[in-house]
């Protein structure tokens, strides 16, 4: 949907989630109105970490109900934490739990309605808009299939303008090609309303004179850059102090995303810390009668923006292991490994203390793993895209460990993975993560 038709029914979800907030609060047995405001504040915090401000009809139902019941969930944990912090006295867990599952009710009613609304936007007379492309190029081609699948954003193809005469009469994806690059002026008068530019690279320099051919015409335009077609972390353009700005290369984990997953970080790594004590406890002893040499291991490593830090697991190798070899990959059986070792690569369990490292902001509980210094010069020559993976903390788990992408297996796979979670992350997805380590990680054939 057009930012122009979005804007609207976002602010009709927040009136409504508000509303119905306040319903539930009531309804869950609250005579007191003045905590109202505060709750909006962290509703709208959590509103934003779980991605529910952004509209789209491509979202599914089940997205949709998923994003809803972790949003609200994490607003009661936020909403927890304040009562603790700022009252006298702990909220009801009585009232909390009602007030959950009411709100949860409203939230659902509301976001219902402006999905409906957003669905059947397309069909109102004044949000539909007959569009030409100009170009047919693969960036052209791509908008306009995303296009038709999608009539609920309210654009009705006419067809492309073709830079070759040649095209004139194809069809692409069930468009036609209506006409050359020299019919824009009068193509464009008969009836059209929006143009969009989507010229391949060697033809954008042609732009501007394309604008000025449609200088009398009322049609808005909209310029669709060639590098579209390339493959990068995800765009986002924006206007700076008068200037069209496209990031090509950002992670979305960036401002109150970022203070977000800082904050699950923290919780978790103490919480985390506080559980497993007696654990640590017990493999530190383990560690320490079962062979000579400190319980620790510290390595360095390289998180967000390729900082070096020093990493730390339990020692699961006899002492000075790489004092004649050097960095090499663990391999199964690897004989520098020890008794216990073996037990807790298998188990992932040597890699607990790095919940101190999360603690200290060194790393986070989800993001690509870390790796060497060494191993990094070396990848980043075979692997152009390796260094997007530093674009996030390094993490104690990912979505290439979960998906068996760990230890000696392909380095593509893991890439690629990294990738994909970095530019779809989400506090959602990061819980996700956490949750399949949990039940399925932790065991592994490719750990060693």
């Amino acid at each position: 949907m057009l930012k122009r038709h979005t804007t609207p029914l976002l602010s009709l979800a927040l009136l409504l989630d508000l509303a119905f907030m306040a319903g539930a609060w009531r309804l869950a047995g609250s005579n007191e109105a003045w905590p109202l405001a505060p709750m909006s504040l962290l509703w709208m915090i959590s509103a934003w970490l779980f991605d529910l401000h952004r509209l789209s009809p491509m979202r599914t139902v089940r997205h949709e109900i998923r994003d809803v019941l972790a949003a609200n969930t994490f607003f009661l944990g936020l909403l927890v934490v304040a009562a603790l912090w700022f009252l006298d006295r702990p909220l009801q867990t009585s009232l909390l739990a009602t007030f959950w599952l009411f709100n949860l009710a409203g939230l659902g009613l509301s976001r219902a309605l402006v999905r409906s609304l957003l669905q059947n936007a397309g069909q109102w007379r004044w949000t539909r808009r007959v569009a030409l492309i100009v170009g047919t190029g693969t960036v052209a081609r791509r908008l306009a299939h995303r296009l038709r699948r999608t009539p609920q954003y309210g654009i009705v193809l006419r067809g492309f303008l073709s830079e070759s005469d040649g095209e004139v009469g194809r069809a692409y994806d069930g468009v036609p090609v209506v006409g050359a690059l020299s019919d824009l002026a009068a193509t464009v008068d008969d009836g059209i309303d929006v143009v969009l530019l989507c010229l391949p690279a060697h033809l954008e320099p042609q732009a501007e004179k394309l604008l000025h051919e449609l200088r009398n015409s009322t049609a808005d335009v909209k310029f669709v850059p060639a590098v579209a077609a390339t493959d990068t972390l995800g765009m986002d353009a924006y206007m700076f102090e008068g200037f069209p700005m496209i990031t090509l290369q950002g992670a979305r984990v960036q401002g109150w995303h970022q203070a977000g997953k800082r904050l699950v970080d923290i919780v978790g790594a103490v919480a985390g810390l506080i559980v497993t004590a007696p654990l640590l406890a017990a493999i530190a002893l383990l560690v320490k009668v079962s062979s000579p040499g400190p319980v620790l291991y510290r390595q360095v490593r390289m998180s967000l923006a390729g900082q070096p830090f020093v990493m730390l697991k339990f020692r699961t190798m006899r002492e000075q292991a790489e004092r004649h070899t050097g960095p090499v990959w663990t391999v199964p059986e690897d004989p520098r490994v020890t008794r216990i070792g073996r037990l807790l690569r298998k188990t992932s369990l040597d890699e607990l203390p790095q919940l101190w490292n999360v603690l200290k902001g060194e790393m986070s509980l989800v993001g690509p793993r870390p790796e060497r210094p060494t191993y990094i010069e070396m990848f980043r020559l075979a692997y152009p895209a390796y260094m997007l993976r530093l674009k996030v903390k390094a993490g104690m788990t990912g979505w290439a460990q979960i998906n068996g992408w760990r230890g000696n297996t392909s380095l593509h796979h893991r890439i690629a993975h990294d990738l994909y979670y970095i530019q779809h992350w989400s506090l959602w997805f990061d819980l996700k993560i956490l949750w399949h380590t949990l039940w399925k990680g932790l065991l592994h054939e490719n750990a060693y």
